[in-house]
């Protein structure tokens, strides 16, 4: 443990400040830096996460007074006092010291090379904390029996400290380390002569930089110059092996394909961390292959959440799934265009001889609905043991005369064919019901009970279903009961704002609340799966499940969005949680 802690101390004098002669990390560094993350007030923005609510409930819970009374913890909390008291200072004092003028972290990929860049208060006060540090480690090496941990050598005029893992120096407020030495001399050229071979003069660095704002984390990453690598060849440009995966992935990767330079800026504030990530975007750049991701102009737009009760899980995009479908050649690898080109064949007998890419995929517009509730059960039916939620899919159909009709059909069908794979295997059946209500047509499907087991609490996991689809004008919903079924159909979503630039490409968000409360309702079957799954004993168990539960009411949830702004020329993907 105090190893480790040597060790820190040491990382930190390893990473260079922002100020001598040269003013910022970048100044210091490579032209040819691919990797750029900067922090630029680290003791700031460690005292808002100790003193965030989030600390403190974390703090305040079970969870959290398990970790601070566990043995290791506290031997570490010694460890510390300890080095506190050999530095003179406390660690928070330390830190302040360390990093005022900003930390800086970078990856060169012409030398291969990793550095950490940290501007100190004042060159007397990093001198005597790196004496300190060195030191102690020193003392510690020698008290194991093992050789110094430092060599130096004299380079331009500075003393230079050799590590098993690279190496550090510093010079007037800046400390700064690397893990090869091409890299640490160049760092040492830049830092003593200046000139314009710097990141600084990089014109995409500069670029980003202008649109920077007041993050106090903020990263770049030149996409042109990793492009060049073999390993980013075969991710960016490879075919997909998976639908979902290019579903889900496929349109971020065609981004990154011909931006220039990606940006990443983090805030953190009492009641969220925003993360968000940046990227010049030009939709006419998009192959004709990912249309179907971004739409013919590139400005593909999902239609707003609805306002769901007991929401779990909420999914609303962009996607042109039958254009994905018909270019499948194009996007997928050899392996799985053969298993689509098998799932084509039982699709089109499943639909009666339909094409399912033109046919079924087509008779829907691109924008499309994820979503998973909390489900509750009606007491004059049965109840499952294990409690899933409820989950369903909505999308608009474009002929409101003729795909509704069809699909009815393939829904009954299907439903036979599910009733009749059943019995053959000693599963209940389903029964079909149609009714119509307020405009709405809704074809549902429900397990038929045992005798005697009408109003059963334990019942098989199938009692969670009821498979159903309704129709609403041109909304059409899937769902896995029949009320989440109607309501997807009739739920108006809140009106988007006019102010917003943005096109909206991809929303997502989870309720952690509404997580936790589903995963009490199945507490003790949960119990149950980690007692035969780990072998823990029942109290074990339910500690660990218990804990699971509690943090998740810590957090409220989180909101992924992916959008475009064609006036700026955008393209944005953003993580609050909160």
């Amino acid at each position: 443990m105090r190893c480790l802690l040597l060790c820190g101390l040491t990382c930190l004098f390893a990473v260079p400040s922002l100020v001598t002669a040269q003013e910022t990390a970048a100044d210091i560094l490579p032209k040819s830096t691919a990797v750029y993350l900067e922090i630029s007030k680290p003791a700031q923005l460690l005292q808002e996460i100790k003193s965030h609510p989030l600390i403190g409930d974390l703090k305040r819970s079970e969870a959290g007074q398990r970790i601070v009374l566990d043995p290791k913890f506290l031997q570490f909390q010694v460890m510390l006092s300890f080095l506190e008291l050999r530095l003179g200072m406390t660690w928070d004092e330390a830190i302040t010291v360390l990093t005022e003028g900003g930390v800086a972290l970078a990856v060169d990929p012409q030398t291969n090379g990793f550095a950490l860049l940290m501007k100190a208060r004042s060159e007397e006060e990093l001198d005597s904390l790196l004496k300190n540090v060195m030191a102690l480690a020193r003392e510690d090496a020698k008290g194991k029996g093992k050789s110094d941990p430092y060599s130096s050598e004299e380079y331009r005029g500075l003393t230079v400290y050799k590590t098993k893992d690279g190496g550090f120096a510093t010079h007037g407020r800046w400390f700064l380390t690397a893990n090869k030495g091409d890299l640490g001399r160049q760092m040492l050229d830049r830092l003593l002569d200046g000139g314009d071979e710097t990141l600084a003069h990089n014109s995409q660095f500069v670029q980003a930089q202008a649109d920077r704002g007041e993050s106090t984390i903020w990263g770049f990453a030149d996409v042109k110059s990793i492009r060049e690598r073999n390993a980013a060849q075969k991710a960016l440009f490879g075919q997909a092996g998976n639908p979902l995966i290019e579903l889900v992935v496929g349109g971020l990767q065609e981004v990154l394909r011909h931006s220039p330079y990606v940006t990443a800026a983090a805030t953190l504030q009492p009641n969220r961390f925003t993360l968000k990530l940046q990227a010049p975007h030009d939709p006419a750049q998009i192959d004709e292959s990912r249309r179907y991701w971004f739409g013919k102009t590139g400005l593909g737009s999902a239609d707003p959440l609805p306002e769901l009760d007991q929401l779990i899980f909420g999914l609303s995009t962009y996607r042109d799934t039958s254009a994905m479908w018909l270019r499948s050649g194009d996007l997928f690898d050899e392996r799985m265009n053969d298993k689509l080109a098998e799932a084509d064949n039982t699709l089109t007998t499943l639909f009666a001889g339909k094409d399912f890419g033109t046919d079924i995929l087509g008779s829907f517009h691109p924008q499309l609905q994820v979503v998973a509730t909390r489900q509750t059960f009606a007491a004059d039916r049965p109840q499952p043991a294990i409690k899933l939620p409820a989950f369903g899919l909505t999308a608009h159909v474009k002929n409101v005369e003729t795909t509704p009709r069809e699909l009815r059909r393939t829904f009954q069908s299907l439903i036979g064919f599910l009733n009749v794979v059943g019995a053959q295997n000693g599963q209940p059946q389903l029964e079909l019901n149609f009714d119509k209500a307020n405009g709405v047509d809704v074809i549902s499907a429900e397990y038929v009970p045992e005798a005697g087991q009408e109003q059963s609490t334990t019942a098989p996991i199938n009692f969670n279903f009821a498979p159903s689809v309704a129709f609403n004008g041109d909304r059409f919903a899937l769902g896995s009961t029949r009320d989440l079924a109607i309501r997807l159909v009739t739920t108006e979503a809140p009106r988007t704002r006019e102010e917003n630039s943005a096109v909206i490409n991809t929303v997502a968000q989870i309720q952690t609340h509404t997580l936790r409360a589903a995963l009490q309702d199945n507490e003790e079957q949960l119990i149950s799966q980690n007692m035969l799954e780990k072998g823990h004993t029942r109290s074990e168990a339910e500690e660990e499940i218990g804990t699971l539960i509690e943090l998740l009411g810590i957090i409220s949830g989180a909101q992924l969005q992916i959008s475009t702004a064609p006036k700026e020329g955008v393209f944005q993907v953003q993580l609050e949680i909160n």
